[in-house]
């Protein structure tokens, strides 16, 4: 009898951490919120000693995102961008940053390949460093729709010239790294690299969205990186 008391009690605490484990599973699965790689997955590049910056920019977005859904539209955008402009600021300086991004500006960036050149010639930067931004910004949008490895690769074949460089100073070797640095963390999280069902349609047909995350992501970056220098 009481072998049989026995493993009723295993048997139905079984039953109980599988409908447990089920259920967890199941709201991870629903949960709206971007699921992330697992952190031994997080594009970090450890020959950049200014890795540590763009992951502050992740934590940022994924704190973001548990509130809100990643942009679709210049609203959306300006929002996500203004969050990032004011929390990123801080945490880099202590202090606020009082720059504003407005959805004015989102259209204008999202719709013109100048304006985006013309915002990092705005930087408090030398001739050299804005030369290689832009190419960088440049190459980026060029390889919209790649697969994120692809652009990791790129970008960190990108920080190696420049870890290599024998005529950029110190100091401009740390603005261009903590860019791209930045840049390789922000278009991780954009959800064409992280899930490619939006390309699928009921017809079986790729769709192009109506909202261009990939850009939007490059955008941000840009809007926060200005307010550093």
């Amino acid at each position: 009898m009481k072998n049989y008391l026995l493993c009723a009690v295993l048997l139905f605490l079984a039953i109980s951490c599988s409908t447990e484990s089920d259920y967890e599973h199941s709201q991870n699965v629903d949960s709206k919120e971007i699921a992330l790689r697992t952190s031994s997955q997080i594009p970090k590049n450890k020959t950049n000693p200014f890795d540590a910056r763009g992951k502050e920019y992740l934590d940022l977005l994924t704190i973001y995102l548990k509130n809100n859904k990643v942009p679709n539209s210049i609203n959306e955008l300006t929002d996500r961008t203004q969050f990032l402009l004011k929390n990123y600021g801080e945490a880099r300086f202590l202090s606020k940053i009082n720059a504003t991004f407005t959805a004015k500006q989102a259209a204008l960036l999202m719709g013109f390949e100048k304006p985006l050149t013309d915002l990092i010639e705005s930087c408090n930067v030398t001739p050299e460093v804005k030369h290689y931004l832009i190419n960088f910004f440049q190459a980026l949008l060029a390889q919209e729709g790649q697969e994120y490895d692809k652009l990791y690769n790129y970008i960190v074949s990108f920080e190696t010239g420049i870890l290599r460089s024998n005529t950029l100073k110190d100091d401009e070797k740390e603005t261009i790294l903590t860019v791209s640095s930045i840049s390789t963390y922000a278009l991780y999280i954009d959800p064409k690299h992280k899930d490619r069902d939006w390309e699928i349609s009921v017809a079986n047909r790729k769709v192009q969205p109506v909202f261009n995350s990939h850009r939007a992501s490059i955008i941000s970056v840009l809007a926060v990186v200005r307010t550093l220098f």
